[in-house]
């Protein structure tokens, strides 16, 4: 078998770190049936939210995968914390076996009829405690009945960090605000990726093309999402019309392999509309399951504060050798 190289797998450059604003908004909702849905409450203060203390910045980061159970119903999650105490917690899908099994992610996964996107930051930390504040964001915003999409739900994550056998839990939940009241969301994540901490920030070896699967506006076909040499990315999706066209930057020194990312989307027909926007948010390479040296990349976006709607995005693409497709695999080509 291969051995993994310590540098990332797609061409970015080792380029002057650009630091991101993430803006923390305010939030409607309900929940009914299961939905991932509550409704208005008032909007914390983003100038409130503190960062994480330099001598506990190194805290429970990394890369996790896991479920959260949102009114009895458990859902698939994709967590990111860096190591300088942002987080982002994508909630959407059934949540299947493969979370803990290592098996691949089932076609049905890639297909979810809602998900949110928790943005936050991560505020205080005791011991192996840590909480944070941040908004759930709505992300399928094309329909009515869509929740958290003009406006995010003010919501707070606590958790503990316990360690296993070369992994990494977290174990606690998040808090969002609701007009009945609080919805207490558990969540129990894993660490997972072997990309995770292996950048150098330096070109990789691999033509940056992916092939998305997880975007709303891009479900109903191959969408190849473009990485340039310079850390350009650029997408066109024939279905929806939506063309994207931003930036990937190593987030702090790139040693972590996690990316600073913007982008602009535009010309979505009408039923995507929603999504014609500036978002910012944080993106980094995975594999498909535990024992996979398949090579994904994650962005995790959001819109900027303003007027509604601001949805959030969050993409999963895999590499694939644009000769043939196929998805390209460490020191294979499958």
């Amino acid at each position: 078998m291969a051995p993994i190289a310590s540098r990332s797998r797609f061409p970015l450059p080792a380029l002057e770190i650009v630091g991101l604003t993430i803006c923390l908004a305010a939030c409607s909702g309900g929940n009914s049936e299961g939905q991932i849905s509550l409704a208005a409450a008032p909007a914390p203060s983003a100038s409130a939210v503190q960062p994480v203390p330099k001598d506990s910045s190194e805290f429970g980061h990394g890369h996790f995968m896991g479920e959260i159970t949102v009114a009895g119903r458990s859902y698939a999650s994709e967590a990111l914390l860096t190591v300088d105490g942002e987080v982002r917690i994508y909630v959407g899908g059934a949540a299947d076996a493969w979370l803990r099994s290592g098996a691949g992610p089932s076609e049905e996964w890639f297909h979810p009829q809602e998900s949110v996107l928790f943005v936050g930051t991560i505020g205080s930390v005791d011991g192996t405690s840590a909480s944070g504040i941040g908004s759930v964001i709505g992300q399928i915003c094309d329909s009515d009945s869509a929740r958290f999409c003009d406006e995010p739900a003010p919501a707070e994550v606590f958790f503990e960090v316990s360690y296993g056998f070369q992994r990494k839990d977290l174990a606690g939940e998040l808090v969002v605000a609701s007009e009945n009241g609080e919805e207490r969301w558990p969540l129990d994540l894993s660490s997972h990726s072997i990309y995770y901490a292996s950048s150098t920030g330096l070109p990789g070896e691999y033509p940056g093309v992916f092939e998305e699967r997880l975007a709303p506006f891009a479900q109903a076909e191959a969408m190849p999402l473009e990485i340039g040499p310079d850390g350009q990315l650029s997408f066109t999706s024939e279905v929806s019309g939506c063309t994207g066209d931003g930036m990937l930057l190593p987030h702090l020194d790139g040693r972590y392999d996690v990316y600073d990312v913007h982008l602009r989307i535009t010309d979505c027909n009408a039923q995507f509309a929603y999504l014609d926007s500036e978002f910012d948010g944080l993106a980094t390479e995975t594999q498909s399951g535990i024992w996979d040296y398949d090579t994904w990349l994650v962005l995790f976006l959001s819109a900027p504060e303003g007027p509604p709607p601001r949805p959030a995005v969050t993409m999963r693409a895999y590499l694939v050798d644009p000769a043939d497709g196929d998805p390209v695999y460490w020191g294979w080509d499958y």
